[in-house]
C-alpha cells in the first residue's frame, strides 16, 4: 500500500538493530565474560525504560487532557442550557451517558420551599418524566454467555460548597461499565453540581413564587422568541388564558392561605398535564397563560379542554371536604388572527376568556376574529353587539 513502505522499513531497521545489539552483546560476553555484557546492556535498558516511561506519561497526558475537554464541554452545554427543571434533567441524563453506560436514570432537585422535585428515565432513549425510576432487579441479558448480575448503583450528591443542589442516581450494568469511566463521571460531577445550581436559580428568579410556574415577565419573553421564530419559519402558534372559575369565593369562605393552596394545585395541574415543550405560567391572581408552539387554533382548544377537564377532575380537599375547582379559557392563534406582536395573542385570548366566563364559565373558546368565537363542541358565537340595521338602497326612477 502506499506510505507502508517506510513503515515496514522501520520496523525492519529497529528488528536488526535489536539483532545487531545481541550478537554485540554475545561477542563480549564471549571475549569478556557476561559480567561485561550485562553492564554494557545496561545503558541501553535504562535509556529505553525512561523513554517508554515518557511515552506512557505523555498519552496519559493526552488522555487527561481530553478528559477535560470533555468535561469543560460538558459544563459549557450545561450552562447553555435551558432552565427548566425537566430540561435541566434532560440535560444531565445527556451528560451522564455520554461517560457512563446508564440503564436507568433517576435525578432530585431541590426547590426554593426546601421541597424535592424528582426525574427519571429509563433505558429506551426517552426524555425524564416525573417521578422515581423503576428498575428491574437485574440488567437485561446480553447477546451470547454471560453471567446475570446484579445493577451497579452510582450514588452521588451534587454539592456546591457543601450545599448539596440534587441527588444523582444511575443503573449501570456492571459488565459494561469500566472504572475509568466512573472515574471520569466523578471528574465531572462538580461541573454538573454547578450547572445545576445556575439553572435552578435562573429558573427560581424568573418564576412565581407562590405555584413555581413561569412568571408575567417570563411569559413575555417567551412569547416573543416563540412569536418571532414561528413568524420566520412559517410555523403556527397558539396562547390560551385559563382563569379559576368563582375563586373569590374560596377566598372569602375559606380563607386566602386556602385560596393559595388552590392556585398551586391548579398550576400542578397544569404544569403535570402540559405538552412537552408547551410553557405554562402564571399571568396574574388567578390567571395563567399556556403558550403552545406549532399549534394551530382547533389543536390548542383541544389542549386547553383537556387542560380545563384536569383541573374540574382534580381532588382539591379542606378539613377532608372536596371543595370543586374549575376553570374557564380562551384561545388565539397565529396566523389564524393576523397579529403583528406576540402579545397581541395574549389579548385576543383574554377576550375570548372573557367571553367564557360571561357565556358560564367552566368552558373554552377559540378566538376566530371580528368578534367570532367557537366553542369545544364546535358551535359558533357572534358578538354580543347588536348588527346595524340594514338599510335597503333608494330605488331610482327614470
Amino acid at each position: 500500500r502506499p506510505g507502508s513502505w517506510a513503515r515496514l522499513a522501520a520496523a525492519l531497521a529497529i528488528d536488526l538493530g535489536g539483532l545487531a545489539a545481541g550478537v554485540a552483546a554475545a561477542l563480549t560476553a564471549a571475549a569478556g565474560g557476561w559480567p561485561v555484557a550485562l553492564v554494557l546492556l545496561a545503558a541501553p535498558a535504562l535509556v529505553a525504560a525512561d523513554a517508554a516511561r515518557n511515552v506512557g506519561l505523555r498519552h496519559r497526558a493526552v488522555a487527561q487532557a481530553g478528559e477535560l475537554w470533555r468535561v469543560t464541554h460538558a459544563a459549557h452545554r450545561m450552562a447553555a442550557g435551558p432552565g427548566g427543571a425537566r430540561e435541566v434533567a434532560a440535560q444531565v441524563l445527556l451528560e451522564c451517558r455520554s461517560v457512563v453506560p446508564v440503564g436507568w436514570f433517576q435525578l432530585e432537585l431541590r426547590e426554593a420551599d426546601e421541597s424535592w422535585s424528582c426525574f427519571s428515565a429509563g433505558p429506551g432513549g426517552e426524555p425524564p418524566v416525573v417521578g422515581e425510576a423503576q428498575p428491574a432487579e437485574s440488567p437485561p441479558a446480553l447477546p451470547g454467555i454471560h453471567r446475570r448480575s446484579a445493577w451497579r448503583v452510582l450514588d452521588r450528591r451534587l454539592k456546591v460548597e457543601e450545599d448539596v443542589v440534587g441527588r444523582l442516581r444511575l443503573w449501570c450494568d456492571p459488565r459494561k461499565l469500566e472504572p475509568t469511566a466512573v472515574e471520569l463521571l466523578d471528574a465531572l460531577l462538580p461541573q454538573i453540581a454547578i450547572s445545576v445550581h445556575r439553572a435552578l436559580l435562573d429558573r427560581r428568579s424568573r418564576q412565581d413564587p407562590l405555584t413555581g410556574l413561569a412568571d408575567r415577565g417570563e411569559l413575555e419573553a417567551q412569547l416573543e422568541r416563540a412569536f418571532a421564530e414561528s413568524r420566520d419559519e412559517g410555523r403556527p402558534l397558539a396562547v390560551v388564558m385559563c382563569d379559576l372559575d368563582r375563586f373569590k369565593r374560596i377566598n372569602d369562605r375559606w380563607g386566602h392561605d386556602v385560596g393559595d393552596r388552590a392556585l398551586r394545585e391548579v398550576a400542578s395541574v397544569l404544569e403535570a398535564h402540559r405538552r412537552e415543550g408547551d410553557v405554562c405560567c402564571r399571568y396574574g391572581g388567578e390567571e395563567f397563560a399556556v403558550i403552545l408552539g406549532r399549534t394551530d387554533g382547533a389543536t390548542a382548544q383541544r389542549v386547553a379542554e383537556r387542560l380545563r377537564v384536569e383541573v374540574e377532575r382534580c381532588v382539591f380537599l379542606h378539613q377532608g371536604r372536596r371543595i370543586p375547582l374549575r376553570m374557564s379559557a380562551g384561545v388565539a392563534a397565529y396566523p389564524e388572527l393576523p397579529v403583528r406582536q406576540g402579545r397581541e395573542l395574549l389579548v385576543l385570548a383574554d377576550e375570548a376568556l372573557l367571553k367564557a366566563k360571561r357565556g358560564g364559565r367552566n368552558c373554552s373558546l377559540l378566538h376566530l376574529g371580528d368578534g367570532r368565537f367557537k366553542t369545544a363542541d364546535g358551535a359558533l358565537e357572534g358578538d354580543d353587539e347588536e348588527a346595524p340595521p340594514v338599510v335597503e338602497p333608494p330605488t331610482l326612477f327614470a
